[in-house]
C-alpha cells in the first residue's frame, strides 16, 4: 500500500472529499468524522501514514466546537473518560506502530464493526454507570484511539446512558480534542509525523472545519429522534465500510 504523503493533486482530491462528508458528520453528531475518513483513505493507503493526518484534520474542527458546546459538558464524566483513555493511548499507539499494515487496517475496521454492532442490537442502560465503568471503558477506548483513531467504543456506551444527546455530544467533542492533542504528539516524537504533514492536513482541516460547521447548524434545528436516527445511520454506513475493506 503507498503513503499518504499529500503531495500529488489526486491526493488531495480524494483527502479533500473524504473531508468534506466526514467533516459534516462530525459537526452533526460530535463524533464519527475520523472514524469516516479513517475507513475511507485505509482502504487506499498505509494507516501509519493516514491516522495521523486525520487526528491533524479533525483537530482543526475543536476550533469551532469546543466553544458551542461547552455548556453542555458533564465534567467529571468527561475528566474521567480523558484521564483514563490517556493512560491507554500508548500501549494504542505501539500497536500502530508494529502491526503490519494489513492487520492494522483489519483491526480498524473490527473495531469500527464491532461497535456499530452494539448500537444497532439497541443495548441501553436504565441509570447512569459509575465513574468507575466509565473509567474502564475510558482506557479501552484509549488503546482503540491510539491504534486506530476511532472513537465508536466510547460513542456507543455514552449512546446506551439515560444522557441527553447534548451532553453526549459535548462530552465526545471535548474528549476526543484532548485525545487528539496528545495523539499528534506522540506521533511526532516518534516520527510518523513531519512538519510539512502538519501544514498540509491543516490546509485539508479548513475545509473539514467548514463542513462541521454546517453540520453543527443542521444539529441546533434537530430533535433528539433525528440525533439518534443521524448516529445510527452513521454507525451502519461505517460498518458497511468495515465490511468492505
Amino acid at each position: 500500500m503507498p503513503a499518504l504523503t499529500l503531495d500529488q493533486p489526486w491526493m488531495w482530491l480524494i483527502t479533500i472529499a473524504a473531508a468534506l462528508l466526514a467533516g459534516f458528520i462530525r459537526g452533526f453528531t460530535g463524533f464519527g468524522g475520523p472514524a469516516i475518513m479513517t475507513l475511507i483513505l485505509v482502504q487506499l493507503y498505509q494507516p501509519i501514514t493516514v491516522l495521523p493526518k486525520v487526528i491533524l484534520i479533525d483537530a482543526v474542527s475543536n476550533l469551532k466546537l469546543l466553544p458551542n458546546t461547552w455548556r453542555e459538558v458533564d465534567w467529571p464524566v468527561t475528566g474521567v473518560v480523558v484521564v483514563s483513555s490517556l493512560l491507554g493511548a500508548p500501549l494504542g499507539l505501539y500497536l500502530l506502530d508494529t502491526l503490519d499494515p494489513l492487520v492494522a487496517k483489519r483491526s480498524i475496521a473490527l473495531v469500527a464493526a464491532g461497535s456499530t454492532a452494539i448500537v444497532l442490537l439497541g443495548w441501553r442502560l436504565s441509570r447512569r454507570p459509575s465513574l468507575w465503568a466509565y473509567a474502564a471503558v475510558g482506557l479501552l477506548t484509549g488503546i482503540a484511539m491510539g491504534a486506530t483513531y476511532i472513537a465508536l467504543m466510547l460513542v456507543a456506551f455514552l449512546l446506551a446512558t439515560p444522557a441527553r444527546p447534548q451532553t453526549t455530544r459535548a462530552i465526545t467533542v471535548y474528549w476526543a480534542c484532548a485525545l487528539g492533542v496528545a495523539l499528534c504528539i506522540g506521533h511526532f516524537l516518534t516520527g510518523s509525523l513531519s512538519l510539512s504533514d502538519i501544514w498540509r492536513s491543516a490546509l485539508v482541516g479548513i475545509v473539514y472545519l467548514l463542513a462541521a460547521v454546517l453540520g453543527s447548524a443542521c444539529f441546533r434545528r434537530a430533535s433528539e429522534r433525528s440525533f439518534r436516527q443521524a448516529v445510527l445511520w452513521l454507525l451502519m454506513i461505517l460498518s458497511g465500510l468495515a465490511l468492505v475493506g
